[in-house]
């Protein structure tokens, strides 16, 4: 007797270490051996097709689906290989990853022998788009994934307010492109695991009043979270919202530990140079930190030009040069250590002469408490 379909109701389902609750499954076989149905449930609701043929091809046209994070080991995810896999060709108009609500996904992926090819992996919204494409192969080490990606946003507050950080950051678009890898299936990635480059700029925004503690890595972006004492006669640039005409370097991250030495942030106020390494999985930094107050971008070109210790300056602001009084040229050296909530400011170099406001430096410093 041949089973032409199913109706199931089931309270708690375990599959590939994670738990589906409350679903409902009604399917029928069709002809060609195919099965054709909806799946309800508060993980995933819409209409599902399953070509049993090969290694099989399931054609899904969801209203919603929600990844949550795995609730026990790797050792019940599947323990065949990439061919073992079946196509997927997936569209989700509502999609949840760990618990945070991302747009809408349109997965393709092909079974090629010894690799799980996945031709799209996309995610957009009303303010992002996020583009994807790359591999799951099985290695001696075990599973490993590698992905292309592309990210462009045309409203950063409103993409950061999807991670809980819309109030730090206002205005602004950004382009993110790169390449990364992780040990494990595509869904398995996690800050302590990931390898890979980058390459991030963001233009016109501004970074809001952030509070001590708070925003974690865009307070360190934003300078907020610094001691007072490490900005003299500037520190109001910053600790009000410092405002950036452009972000932008190249990042390269192994376990989860982000390096540079060609991060830039440039403002009306300021311009600001970074390099050196952040830790993701344990919010720690280290790095050199070079600022120039009072930019007005031809500012920063005129102290590389009188030897004051600036790096990675655009030659953009060569057209701006003679609008900017070298007088108020000063360059600030620092290095930064320890975590991202309390960070240790020490001073690498001592400030150059100068001739406007001069007089505004000692007891800025004695004020902030700071060594000369």
């Amino acid at each position: 007797m041949e089973l032409r379909g199913v109706d199931m109701r089931l309270g708690n389902v375990r599959y590939w270490g994670r738990q589906w609750h409350d679903m409902h499954a009604e399917l029928a076989r069709v002809a060609g051996g195919e099965w054709t149905g909806r799946l309800d449930g508060p993980p995933v609701a819409g209409e599902v097709r399953w070509a049993t043929e090969g290694k099989g091809r399931v054609q899904a046209r969801l209203e919603r689906l929600a990844i949550e994070e795995a609730t026990s080991s790797a050792a019940e995810a599947p323990q065949g290989g990439p061919r073992d896999l079946p196509a997927l060709d997936v569209v989700a108009e509502k999609f949840d990853f760990r618990g945070k609500w991302l747009g809408k996904l349109e997965l393709n992926a092909e079974n090629a022998g010894d690799e799980w090819r996945i031709d799209k992996l996309d995610i957009s919204n009303g303010h992002a788009k996020f583009h994807s494409s790359g591999v799951w192969r099985r290695t001696a080490t075990g599973p490993l994934t590698t992905l292309a990606l592309a990210l462009d946003t045309e409203n950063l507050n409103a993409f950061m307010g999807q991670f809980g950080y819309g109030d730090y950051l206002k205005r602004g678009n950004g382009h993110l492109e790169g390449n990364l890898v992780w040990p494990g299936y595509p869904y398995d990635f996690t800050l302590a695991n990931l390898a890979g480059t980058f390459k991030v700029e963001a233009r016109q925004g501004q970074f809001a009043k952030i509070e001590p503690g708070a925003g974690k890595l865009l307070g360190l972006l934003s300078l907020q979270s610094l001691p007072r004492r490490a900005f003299f006669d500037f520190r109001d640039v910053f600790s009000a919202g410092f405002a950036f005409e452009r972000i932008a370097g190249d990042v390269r991250i192994a376990r989860g530990i982000l390096l540079t030495d060609d991060f830039e942030i440039s403002g009306p106020s300021a311009f600001v140079t970074l390099s050196g390494e952040v830790s993701l999985p344990q919010e720690t930094q280290s790095l050199t930190m070079h600022i120039v107050p009072e930019v007005g971008e031809g500012v920063a070109l005129a102290a590389t030009l009188i030897g004051t210790p600036v790096l990675g300056l655009s030659a953009l602001l060569v057209s701006k040069l003679l609008k900017n009084p070298l007088g108020k040229v000063v360059a600030y050296e620092y290095q930064v250590t320890g975590s991202w909530d309390n960070p240790e400011v020490t001073r690498l170099s001592s400030l150059p002469p100068r001739t406007a406001s001069t007089s505004r430096e000692p007891a800025a410093a004695t004020a902030a408490g700071a060594t000369p």
